[in-house]
């Protein structure tokens, strides 16, 4: 439109043509609603994760010995939902100065919380038998083979009976892992 010293944009309806706004007021509203826009904590968590990848692979090709990037990549991996990957990442930690039973424990942990319950039990008693004292592994080792049976609770209360005895007595052999009835 044009005014008696200057011209005035306007955005009009291209239907009905009688409804007008002032182009300067529409542009405000318009970079407003657009600053008002927030990504979700899950988009951020993701964009957040594909940097993590791309920083640890960087970090562990300037030194492939860099231990602690395999497994921080492994952790960026499984949260992009690559859980082969992850595997990969923590496999390749074996090479490194990381404990192999450390290792072992987290491939178990992250088997079992994608529900692969057969190769989690696999690397947790790989880990069991790197490290035979770790109660940890123990109550892990009962934990999947709660979850895998779908047992009842009496086996859960069994399973932390037998991770604080674990604990406390220091038993490293002795303590059976087939005692799950259910």
């Amino acid at each position: 439109s044009k005014g008696r010293n200057q011209k005035y944009a306007y955005y009009h309806c291209n239907h009905c043509k009688k409804y007008r706004v002032p182009a300067q007021q529409m542009n405000d509203d318009i970079l407003r609603h657009i600053r008002q826009i927030r990504p979700c904590k899950a988009v951020l968590d993701l964009y957040e994760a594909e940097r993590a990848v791309d920083a640890f692979e960087y970090a562990i090709a300037i030194d492939k010995n860099y231990s602690s990037a395999y497994y921080e990549l492994s952790l960026a991996h499984e949260q992009l939902g690559h859980i082969g990957e992850a595997a990969t990442a923590l496999t390749r930690a074996l090479d490194c100065a990381l404990e192999r039973a450390d290792v072992f424990r987290a491939l178990g942990q992250l088997f079992m919380r994608h529900e692969n319950f057969d190769t989690a039990l696999l690397y947790l008693h790989k880990a069991f038998d790197e490290r035979p004292e770790d109660a940890d592994t123990v109550a892990d080792i009962g934990l999947c083979q709660l979850f895998q049976r779908r047992s009842c609770g009496l086996c859960l209360l069994l399973c932390a009976y037998a991770h604080s005895w674990h604990k406390l007595l220091g038993l490293y052999h002795s303590l059976p892992f087939q005692f799950f009835l259910c």
